[in-house]
């Protein structure tokens, strides 16, 4: 790819069509290896050389990006995401659908499950007709509602991995049952607690502040009291000291 890349630069230098669509090629090949991190940086340096071109091509990459930005709980997602629409890029399907992803997962992050569920539904819509992009989204989607408890993401994950066993796409088969052998929530999940819940319960207990947590998790400092609200109430606790018992009586004799 890169040696094709060296010569698309050379016969049109200076060109931030080709520029941007090198990048992109970049960032897929990076998400592909497991390097999400990179996969970003290059997704995002597409969209950048992209973003002054009101005719370049919508490339499903330039979509890919604010959804990425949204599983890694980056702030820039949601600015990502509507600079997106601004765009245009919205005229292929396959974008509008990652997007939707994109904005299932913030919404998912910010306890509307329902509507996560709603977007999730919708971005699923507008991918069907692109194979291994739509099962790409997906994975990348399940793992975000793992962690914040929405939607059906063993079910994601189980398909997705069967779908890209089919077109031969082994890293993503193994990554898709790497994240299906994670160990479920303990016990706690029993008082209708979700992941995301548990994972602020255990932030709560260890002493930090609601604006801690939210520095720590990437999230709302909002977001993180009505987390903690649910919490109160899910658990019948009157206080975050009480919250902390709770957590300790789950995780039972020698594990405190």
């Amino acid at each position: 790819m890169e040696r094709h890349n060296s010569l698309a630069l050379a016969a049109a230098p200076g060109d931030a069509e080709i520029e941007g669509s090198v990048w992109g090629g970049r960032g897929i090949t990076a998400l592909l290896d497991g390097d999400e991190a990179g996969a970003c940086r290059a997704l995002q340096r597409a969209a950048e050389c992209l973003a002054p071109l009101p005719n370049s091509g919508p490339g499903i990459y330039l979509g890919l990006w604010p959804l990425l930005l949204a599983v890694h709980a980056d702030l820039r997602a949601a600015g990502a995401i509507a600079s997106a629409r601004r765009t245009g890029m919205t005229v292929n399907r396959a974008n509008r659908g990652m997007l939707l992803y994109a904005e299932a997962v913030l919404a998912g992050r910010e306890t509307g499950h329902g509507q996560a569920d709603e977007l999730a539904a919708r971005g699923a819509a507008e991918l069907a007709h692109f194979p291994v992009w739509s099962d790409l989204a997906q994975m990348l989607t399940a793992r975000a509602a793992l962690a914040d408890g929405w939607g059906k993401p063993r079910r994601w994950l189980t398909s997705t991995a069967e779908s890209f066993g089919r077109s031969g796409v082994e890293p993503l088969v193994r990554r898709c049952h790497a994240l299906l052998a994670q160990p479920a929530p303990d016990r706690l999940s029993s008082l209708g607690l979700t992941p995301r819940e548990i994972q602020i319960l255990d932030l709560v207990s260890a002493g930090l502040s609601n604006r801690d947590i939210a520095a720590r998790l990437y999230i709302s400092h909002r977001t993180v009291e009505k987390h903690v609200e649910s919490l109160l109430r899910k658990t019948g606790a009157r206080s975050r000291v009480q919250l902390a018992t709770v957590r300790a009586g789950a995780l039972g004799p020698g594990r405190r």
